[in-house]
C-alpha cells in the first residue's frame, strides 16, 4: 500500500474506501500503543511479539517517534495521535453520522 493518495484513488469504492481507512487507523493505533509500552514489555509473552513486529512494519516512523531527539518525537507523537484520532472520526462517521462522531472524539484509546 502506497502511503500517498493518486486521483485514481478518489474514484474507490466504499469498501475500498473502508479498507484504506481501517488500514491506517490499525497503523497509527499500533504506533501509539507501542509508545505507551515500557522496555520491560519486550519480555512479556503476549506484548514483546507484537511491539517486535510493529517495530518491524514500521521502521521510519517508529526511528522518528522513539529514536529522534525529543522535540522531533513530540512533535511525532502529536502527529500520530492526530492521524488516529482523525482516521477514528471519519470511520465513525461512516459507520453512524456526523453527530456520533463529534461525540466519540477524540478517541485515541489503544488496547
Amino acid at each position: 500500500m502506497s502511503p500517498f493518495l493518486s486521483v485514481k484513488d478518489l474514484d474507490m469504492n466504499n469498501e475500498e474506501l473502508k479498507k484504506l481507512l481501517n488500514e491506517v487507523e490499525t497503523k497509527y493505533s499500533e504506533i501509539i500503543w507501542l509508545s505507551r509500552r515500557n522496555e520491560n514489555d519486550f519480555s512479556d509473552p503476549d506484548k514483546g511479539p507484537k511491539m517486535q513486529r510493529i517495530m518491524d512494519e514500521n521502521p521510519d516512523e517508529i526511528e522518528d517517534f522513539i529514536i529522534a531527539n525529543e522535540a522531533m518525537a513530540q512533535w511525532n507523537h502529536g502527529f500520530f495521535t492526530g492521524m488516529l484520532a482523525g482516521m477514528r472520526f471519519i470511520q465513525t462517521a461512516m459507520k453512524h453520522n456526523a453527530e456520533t462522531a463529534y461525540e466519540m472524539f477524540p478517541d485515541i484509546e489503544t488496547d
